[in-house]
């Protein structure tokens, strides 16, 4: 509750909704409740998503 400003019952509630994971309820707390997703990041080398932006944007200029 120190790291936010949830009343105790808010908090309960969060923690609930996010598996008692308290880090997930700081981040969504700190990004105005904006659920944030590692989709673009899986892992992958700086590289390898530059040449997937390439390759997907090639294949949208093909197409049309």
């Amino acid at each position: 509750m120190r790291q936010t400003d949830y009343s105790y019952e808010e908090c309960h509630k969060q923690l609930k909704l996010y598996n008692n994971d308290i880090n997930m309820v700081i981040k969504v707390y700190l990004n105005n409740g904006i659920i944030l997703t590692n989709e673009s990041t899986n892992d992958v080398s700086i590289n390898q998503q530059i040449y997937k932006e390439l390759r997907t944007f090639m294949s949208h200029t093909i197409e049309k």
